[in-house]
């Protein structure tokens, strides 16, 4: 079929697909206006010049890369033959570990926060706190009591539900009473 101007009205097709890893990723199709969900097949016109972009966040993951390398969230390519397939892949990227420390009225009881912990993909974490004297503590703010003067370390570990993980250590001092 043809307009009058000789335009076909029945431009010729090929099928191209996108995937993710792991697999359910959205993936806007930017030039029909349409959301795809990985794995799946569309039909953009032969020669035309097309545009899809990858979610930043997927199932707890961040968008790494395309699998043939491309970094940015956005791919702009021209159809051709043969049909292609475009891989979305996502990492989890390990949780920020941020600590403060701050003494208490009581020169050897300090609280220890660990609340400015995150997630880069906003994923709740998990906050632990394992203490030079081998004691252990959960929370994201907990008070220690540290026995005997001087230095006294602890390490605090943030761990998001797929399993990545951070670390920080501290210090602490217990000084003599003034």
């Amino acid at each position: 079929l043809l307009d009058q101007k000789c335009v076909s009205m029945a431009p010729e097709t090929t099928t191209y697909r996108i995937a993710s890893v792991p697999r359910g990723a959205l993936i806007s199709y930017v030039d029909e206006e349409r959301e795809l969900i990985a794995p799946m097949t569309f039909q953009p016109i032969l020669g035309a010049r097309q545009t899809i972009a990858a979610a930043p966040i997927h199932a707890g993951r961040s968008f790494d890369r395309w699998l043939d390398g491309l970094k940015t969230l956005g791919r702009t390519f021209v159809v051709e033959r043969p049909e292609k397939t475009f891989t979305a892949v996502y990492v989890n990227r390990k949780p920020i570990a941020k600590v403060t420390v701050r003494p208490t009225k009581r020169r050897d009881v300090f609280t220890l926060n660990a609340s400015a912990s995150r997630d880069p993909e906003g994923e709740p974490v998990s906050v632990a706190w394992r203490f030079s004297d081998g004691s252990q503590k959960l929370g994201k703010v907990v008070t220690k009591r540290f026995n005997g003067l001087g230095r006294h370390t602890g390490t605090v570990t943030v761990r998001d539900p797929l399993g990545g993980l951070a670390r920080q250590s501290f210090e602490v001092r217990v000084r003599r009473a003034r």
